[in-house]
């Protein structure tokens, strides 16, 4: 059963999964601003206007109207990745295999970053 009282404790937290776990009937830019919505009860263009900036960083742009059955698997999972840093998690889990596509990522585990700080294990 979901618990209302935790949801701020959840919500510093992200997840990026091997697959992506994209919802196939929504592009990958509806993707990456359905934390906002579904958080934040924005808007489908205010959504769109405050993911611009990282679908940018991750490279995403160009693909944000493809649908996740139009682009390749690395793309897919790189949507989930901007997905899971939509909301600026305190903490970022993945798994194994994610590392292999994010450069510099070490195999498996998190990243914690509040303020300056940073640590990774794996």
């Amino acid at each position: 059963m979901f618990d209302e009282t935790r949801l701020a404790e959840r919500l510093r937290v992200g997840f990026v999964f091997e697959g992506g776990q994209l919802f196939h009937h929504l592009t990958l830019g509806r993707n990456v601003a359905l934390p906002l919505q579904y958080h934040r009860d924005l808007t489908d263009d205010e959504a769109d206007r405050e993911a611009q900036p990282l679908l940018e960083l991750m490279e995403l742009s160009p693909l944000a109207g493809a649908l996740p059955m139009g682009v390749s698997r690395n793309w897919i999972k790189r949507a989930g990745l901007a997905r899971a840093l939509m909301l600026k998690p305190d903490v970022l889990l993945w798994t194994i295999r994610c590392a292999d596509w994010i450069r510099g990522m070490p195999a498996g585990g998190w990243i914690f970053s509040t303020g300056c700080a940073a640590a990774m294990s794996g």
